[in-house]
């Protein structure tokens, strides 16, 4: 995960070896989701995702990844 130069955006990058449901996550460190930023069922390869940061206040938040059976989160700060 990364931000662009502007700041208005992170990306992050995630992977499928088949098509899967991925549902991905934006949540605050109590856990509460703020809101999803996938939701759907992606082919097999590389997948570039946009996340919209501009709203957040700074601070520390994490993306929940679900892919098929797999969980995986990513902490993340906005400064």
């Amino acid at each position: 995960m990364w931000p662009d130069a502007s700041g208005v955006f992170a990306q992050v990058e995630f992977q499928t070896d088949l098509t899967a449901l991925v549902v991905l996550d934006l949540v605050d460190p109590l856990g509460r989701t703020l809101t999803t930023i996938a939701n759907g069922t992606y082919p097999a390869g590389s997948h570039r995702l946009e996340i919209p940061i501009q709203s957040l206040a700074p601070g520390l938040y994490f993306l929940r990844q679900r892919i098929a059976t797999q969980q995986r989160v990513v902490r993340f700060v906005v400064e």
